[in-house]
């Protein structure tokens, strides 16, 4: 109720906000959980409509927060005011969660309070409280409440599901909140209708208001409900009434007046001195240092990756009175982001970049930290070449593999890990340093490592042909950049290799467009753009366009970017060898001999054995395919053998050898059919029918319409994961898994988690 002097106004024009309300306490009151975030001006009437749902929802559970300006700046304030009725329930948290939340709320000493554990402790006491009753979650004015408790509500009102919580949110639309509410059901709360104001006001004002005044009132007032109520005080009767004239301009309340200077206090200063002016609030190597740290974080997320390392960031970093782990923490943000950057890098280069790692303070000390493990294999490689960096590589590797450590500031080692790992062409310790990174991001809830993790893990899935699975990755990378309010950014630009396995031309180059004209041209990212061209070439060579293929690959014989670039060797090579470039070829077959021996693992020997068969005119190509079908064999890079027996195959046709070539290209064909690289299939399908024989036909697995999430969940649960085990998992609650649980066995005919594994298996040939 709106309040005019003692007395209490009904609500006006708010049909719509009062529905939406209604329908979200109704959603909740079924056992499902639902979110809104009401925003609008001061004054517009949100914390009307906050009391109208505290109606609504009388016979729940409601808890409420206000936000107090005075607690901004105290983290983890407003939270603890919501949750006080509850905390007695704590003990009853996962011992991270618990640790996490009670060293937000200052109850035990000595513990950090990770943001994304606290949120996840916040979403499992919430599901708690709601078991006996649904809750209804109020907070008014969260404009006001301090950023750490807006970040948490707004990562548990995206991961309620079947949790019977409601979140009604309501707060000004202010440039510091919005941002952290991104992704959230939204309602923004207008001026009310010309005839609703004008009836507001009938209530309000004390005597009789002349249709004129009330017109002019509600136009000046864009119908703001308090404006009007506290405008029929200020105004004399006769001023209302129409006897007398009104000011030129109608007078605001002191509430109002307040409102406006508290913006104009927020607006930034017009002016200030710039950074490096005032580097020059610094006289200490580690001040100058941090000032160069915060100027690279600023470009970092303003200006793009590209302009992050500066010649000065390298100065400070590399001065021999720095402290080592400061040095070293600087310079490996500074390689991380030339690597990203690659040839957009402005003002300096990789190779800059290396030699500064090269001078940094403290180098030779022993134990090595990953950082610095990371920095002498990456510089090594980029200073030195391939074969000297290798033992560095492999030692790198070899930590990642069981590291504790998640990330370096806001760098996951994970992200970086792949490119030591994709280098060697080891995708063994690819595949492991990802699944170690992924558990122990799962463990720590820190969501920014395990959606880099995510990421690579899918593109594992993707070479080792299981494109179900990498959709599955996918879909909780995407869950977990929501999460952390990244949303989708960039996400299609990581799965156009996946899209040209699959051969699905049109969607897959559309991603490639936006890579190269959003995340490459625009934001610097010269590693997504890279990525983009690889994968075209897959595309390219599954539809059999070889030159097209080679145009795509020909600019990474050029640049030799670290990681994918020894991916991309044998690609040009398949290219070259079909479009007629020997001599690009024979170069890249030269840069793959010398790389694949001096790393010696599966994946590596057997891609060149396979590219020496190309380029081999004799007989001897026969043997060549044997050895490197043999040797993929051992490895995980399913897409990467059948490769091998597809091109196995069409040597053989050429040669005549008809009987054996029938054999490599069915194996190739079923291997590329079951997987659903539809291109490739049709490319060995055509071999075979050369041939004189027919394709097989595979069975086509039956449909079973489940969600990603759901598919997710299936397959935790058929692995055996109890419910508590998937809830930790995926970031949910232990009653939303048991709700796709539900579904599940609905769609899929079940009645136990027993028949899971059997149900989600593809059916025998």
């Amino acid at each position: 109720m709106a309040q005019a002097g003692s007395r209490t106004l009904p609500l006006h024009g708010r049909h719509d906000e009062c529905q939406a309300i209604d329908e979200l306490t109704a959603t909740v009151r079924t056992g499902l959980s639902a979110t809104l975030v009401l925003v609008g001006e001061a004054g517009i009437g949100k914390t009307r409509l906050l009391e109208h749902a505290a109606g609504a929802a009388a016979d729940l559970r409601v808890a409420r927060v206000v936000g107090v300006e005075p607690e901004r700046r105290l983290a983890y304030a407003a939270l603890h005011r919501l949750l006080r009725p509850y905390l007695d329930r704590i003990d009853r948290l996962p011992g991270p969660q618990r640790d996490a939340l009670a060293g937000a709320f200052g109850l035990v000493a000595g513990v950090q309070a990770d943001r994304f554990l606290v949120g996840l402790a916040v979403l499992t006491l919430l599901a708690d409280v709601a078991r006996s009753l649904p809750l209804v979650c109020l907070v008014d004015d969260a404009h006001w409440l301090d950023p750490e408790t807006v970040a948490v509500l707004a990562f548990v009102a995206r991961r309620l599901h079947a949790d019977s919580v409601g979140v009604l949110i309501a707060a000004r639309d202010e440039p510091g909140l919005m941002p952290a509410l991104d992704g959230l059901p939204t309602l923004t709360v207008a001026g009310l209708p010309s005839q609703a104001a004008c009836d507001l006001l009938a209530q309000a004002a004390p005597g009789r208001i002349a249709p004129p005044v009330a017109a002019r009132m509600v136009a000046e007032t864009r119908g703001n409900p308090l404006a009007l109520i506290e405008l029929t005080a200020e105004l004399s009767a006769d001023q209302l009434a129409g006897g007398a004239s009104l000011p030129d301009r109608l007078p605001l309340s002191d509430h109002m007046e307040a409102h406006f200077l508290r913006h104009v206090r927020t607006m930034p200063a017009a002016a200030g001195l710039r950074l490096e002016q005032a580097a020059s609030g610094l006289h200490t190597p580690t001040m100058r240092a941090a000032a160069q740290q915060t100027k690279a974080t600023l470009a970092w997320f303003g200006g793009g990756v590209a302009t992050v390392v500066s010649a000065m960031m390298l100065e400070a970093a590399t001065d021999p009175e720095l402290p080592a782990e400061l040095s070293h923490g600087i310079l490996f943000e500074a390689l991380t982001a030339a690597m990203l950057s690659r040839q957009h890098t402005a003002g300096t280069t990789i190779a800059d970049v290396a030699h500064a790692a090269r001078r940094a303070p403290g180098r030779d000390r022993a134990p090595a930290s990953t950082t610095q493990l990371l920095l002498d294999a990456l510089a090594t490689r980029v200073l030195d070449g391939f074969v000297p960096a290798v033992p560095h590589l492999r030692a790198a590797t070899a930590v990642l593999r069981d590291n504790r450590e998640l990330a370096h500031g806001s760098i996951p080692f994970a992200m970086v890990g792949n490119w030591v790992a994709e280098e060697l062409l080891d995708d063994e310790g690819y595949e492991a340093i990802l699944r170690h990174a992924v558990s122990l991001a799962r463990e720590r809830g820190a969501l920014h490592a395990l959606d880099a993790a995510l990421h690579g893990l899918a593109a594992a899935a993707t070479w080792a042909g299981d494109f179900a699975q990498a959709d599955n990755i996918y879909a909780e990378a995407a869950d977990v950049g929501a999460m952390t309010g990244t949303g989708d950014n960039g996400a299609a630009a990581w799965q156009i290799e996946l899209l040209a396995w699959r051969g699905e031309e049109a969607p897959a180059r559309a991603a490639a467009d936006a890579a190269f004209s959003y995340w490459e041209a625009r934001r610097g990212y010269g590693v997504v753009g890279n990525h983009a061209r690889y994968s075209l070439a897959i595309l390219e060579l599954g539809h059999g366009r070889y030159a097209d293929a080679l145009a795509w690959t020909l600019p990474g014989l050029r640049d030799d970017v670290v990681g994918p670039g020894n991916r991309m060797l044998p690609n040009l090579i398949e290219a070259a060898a079909r479009a007629g470039d020997r001599p690009s070829a024979e170069a890249a077959l030269a840069r793959l001999a010398e790389r694949a021996n001096a790393s010696g693992t599966a994946w590596a020997l057997g891609v060149l054995a396979r590219s020496r068969a190309l380029l081999t005119d004799d007989d001897g190509a026969d043997a060549l395919y044997r050895e490197a079908a043999e040797h993929l064999a051992g490895s995980r890079m399913v897409t990467e053998l059948a490769r091998t027996h597809l091109l196995h195959g069409e040597w053989l046709r050429r040669r005549k050898r008809r009987t054996e070539a029938r054999r490599q290209l069915g194996i190739a064909h079923d291997a590329f059919t079951g997987m659903g690289a539809a291109a490739f299939a049709e490319r060995a399908r055509v071999e075979l029918l050369a041939t004189g024989q027919h394709a097989r036909t595979r069975a086509v697995p039956a449909g079973h319409d489940l969600t990603p999430q759901e598919a997710r969940v299936a397959a935790l649960a058929a692995a055996g994961a109890t419910n508590a085990e998937i809830a930790t998992q995926l970031f949910v609650t232990d009653s939303t898994v048991e709700y796709h649980l539900n579904k599940i066995f609905r769609k899929l005919g079940l009645t136990s988690r027993r028949q899971l594994a059997g149900a989600l298996r593809p059916p025998p040939e």
